[in-house]
């Protein structure tokens, strides 16, 4: 690595002052890490912009790159960060070539990533997508599902603001019953990202409904109408919906909370990060872990600032992980020593393990050095066996009802449900869980494992 521009300048001064030199790398900067020649590195520089859910569209270039550069089996830990990246018109022409060629090829190598592209291809602009729907219709990869998927995004692109809350109307009413498939969600949300083009037309009608305090009960069909209207007031980047969307996340709703995290993720100003960090101390477990999902997506000094704060304060292990981790997808020097001496100082653990491999990734590109870095290094390369242990301990003898039910998940499953345990040396928050729900690990075991139980 000898030959990579070092970005900062900062060392080594004692036990308790890493960065002689105070500083932050710039978005700018930490775009570099995306073709970085480690692997980790590259994971978090992608992972700063995907999670955020960035309109950069010199992002996924420098993607290809990196593939093009590494592999695809090497270039990143996971792709699920395509389908949060802006496309242009030579990005998704890249992943229709891509595509073209897993259609004439049995290698397993190369037919994995189809649904990588396929994601690039979903995410993208339904508009952008139009112009090429007769060459991706003939693709021999793009199935009855993923094409209908594709059409209706399109379709659903054209209605008006009246014909989309029309549709809104009638699909909760429809379902009002009972609970939702995965088609179903997938087309609840494929029509609230339609809906998020209409701000004049929805801004008032999705404060008004989420002001309301919905009564979750059978044949009312504000159950789904409310779910919708929060992930709309993401889409539409509704900075005034900010207390109310937090209220909501304060009632611990399993269906409600991930489009709450989502939509405060959209917002991703100072205003959510300082209304999640001020009710903080005071909340339950499950608050402050998905305030953390939304931490470690807001980078700004102010944001940083709140955490670190919060860090000192913090007992749960686990939380406390999550905070050094939101401080560190800042890039900046003051969130190093902190991370640093949570490391030294827990117990090893999976979520101790994620700020070890984030403090690692960032320092390098940072240009900081630490002096545990080559006997840390070298640990990471027991990373599987210990996850692997770890697990097996504490979930692979469990009663199958400690277990999380797809049937309540607000995405379609992504692994089968033999599988038991990944063989990757990191398991993302974005991936799916080793105890083989289905789930994202973020959405399963990582809030389960250390959740507290509570009374009714």
């Amino acid at each position: 690595m000898s030959d990579w521009p070092v970005l900062g300048c900062s060392v080594t001064t004692g036990a308790n002052s890493i960065g002689r030199n105070p500083m932050q790398l710039s978005a700018e900067q930490i775009k570099q890490g995306i073709q970085h020649p480690a692997g980790n590195v590259r994971d978090v520089s992608v992972s700063y912009f995907a999670e955020t859910f960035s309109r950069d569209p010199d992002i996924m270039p420098r993607v290809i790159g990196a593939i093009e550069t590494y592999g695809w089996k090497d270039a990143f830990h996971g792709h699920s960060f395509f389908q949060d990246l802006v496309q242009t018109e030579e990005t998704l022409i890249w992943a229709i070539e891509q595509l073209q060629q897993r259609g004439e090829t049995d290698n397993e190598d190369e037919t994995g990533s189809i649904k990588w592209l396929l994601d690039i291809i979903h995410g993208a602009d339904p508009e952008l997508v139009k112009g090429h729907q007769d060459g991706i219709r003939q693709l021999e990869v793009v199935g009855e599902d993923a094409w209908h998927a594709i059409e209706e995004r399109i379709l659903l692109n054209g209605f008006t603001a009246d014909r989309l809350w029309d549709e809104l109307e009638a699909f909760c009413e429809s379902n009002k019953a009972g609970g939702l498939t995965a088609d179903e969600v997938e087309f609840a949300h494929r029509l609230v990202e339609a809906m998020g083009a209409h701000p004049a037309a929805f801004t008032e009608r999705v404060l008004d409904i989420i002001a309301q305090d919905i009564e979750d009960y059978t044949d009312n069909p504000m159950t789904w109408m409310e779910p919708c209207a929060v992930r709309l007031a993401g889409e539409l980047r509704l900075e005034q919906a900010t207390p109310l969307i937090i209220g909501k996340l304060h009632e611990d709703d399993e269906t409600l909370n991930p489009d709450c995290v989502r939509s405060l993720v959209k917002i991703g100003t100072d205003t959510v990060a300082d209304a999640l960090a001020d009710g903080f101390r005071e909340a339950q477990w499950w608050f402050r872990f998905h305030a953390c999902e939304v931490f470690e997506t807001i980078h700004t000094d102010r944001s940083l600032e709140r955490f670190l704060e919060l860090l000192q304060w913090e007992e749960d292990l686990m939380i406390r992980c999550r905070l050094a981790q939101a401080a560190l997808m800042n890039f900046a020097d003051e969130a190093i020593e902190p991370a640093r001496q949570l490391v030294l100082n827990a117990d090893l653990s999976p979520e101790v393990i994620e700020v070890r491999n984030d403090l690692l990734a960032v320092s390098t590109l940072m240009g900081v050095e630490l002096p545990e870095r080559q006997r840390w290094q070298e640990a990471a390369k027991h990373d599987i066996e210990f996850r692997k242990q770890w697990y097996a301990k504490h979930y692979l003898d469990d009663d199958e009802d400690e277990y999380p039910d797809d049937d309540d998940d607000d995405e379609p499953p992504i692994l089968p449900m033999d599988t038991v345990v990944r063989e990757e040396p990191r398991i993302g928050r974005n991936d799916p869980c080793p105890c083989g729900s289905g789930k994202k690990y973020k959405k399963c075991c990582l809030k389960r494992r250390n959740g507290p139980e509570l009374p009714e």
